[in-house]
């Protein structure tokens, strides 16, 4: 089986898009979990890729996540800061990521 779980690192850029439902994975939507602490996600789905956190935007429903959280929209840019405590392990599943670096 394909493995459709992502880890992810703070302060790195993300390009992101929905994984298809290749090999019968049950993943029925992207999800994103946390296992200690609270991150804030910064989004952006900007033609250009950003280069700067200014250019990516956090919302109210982004801020201080904490555990397992699904995605009601798909960003095309994802970039993921610490908000509280010490977050070890950050997954998104259901989703191919493209690590493009920090900015």
């Amino acid at each position: 089986m394909e493995n459709y779980k992502e880890v992810l690192e703070l302060e790195k850029l993300y390009e992101v898009s929905k994984r298809g439902n290749t090999w019968g994975a049950e993943q029925l939507e992207p999800s994103f979990w946390v296992d200690a602490g609270s991150v804030d996600v910064f989004v952006s789905n900007s033609v250009t890729t950003p280069t700067a956190l200014s250019e990516m935007t956090l919302d109210t429903d982004d801020t201080d996540i904490a555990g397992l959280r699904q995605f009601g929209v798909i960003p095309t840019y994802i970039l993921v800061k610490q908000n509280t405590g010490v977050s070890t392990e950050i997954v998104v599943a259901g989703l191919e990521v493209e690590d493009l670096g920090v900015i």
